[in-house]
């Protein structure tokens, strides 16, 4: 993490998939939500938050065997609502990152710690 962004690293594993072999899709969309989250703590410091709106466009696929990479960063922090964007890539041996998602999170700023 830095001060308003955050990345991870997800192992694809046969129980992230659907009944066609490729992880489903609300997968994408809770990693990267929870990256989303690590930015926006970054971004925040102490105060509260909680995601009110996640949008996402699946433009790829990943198997069993790659890992999903996430960087999530703030695009707006507000005093009240902070919106944040994560790209999910495909990372396979031997290849170069694909991407297979982009997320936005809205999140709303409850109060101060």
């Amino acid at each position: 993490m830095t001060t308003s962004s955050a990345e991870s690293r997800a192992p694809v594993s046969r129980a992230l998939l659907n009944q066609r072999g490729t992880v489903q899709g609300g997968v994408y969309s809770v990693i990267a939500d929870a990256t989303a989250g690590w930015a926006t703590e970054a971004f925040l410091g102490n105060d509260s938050y909680t995601t009110t709106a996640v949008t996402s466009q699946l433009v790829g696929v990943a198997v069993e065997g790659d890992v999903l990479v996430t960087h999530a960063h703030v695009v707006h922090g507000g005093r009240r609502t902070v919106v944040a964007s994560a790209e999910v890539y495909r990372r396979r041996p031997g290849s170069s990152d694909r991407l297979v998602a982009l997320v936005t999170c809205q999140q709303l700023v409850l109060e101060a710690s």
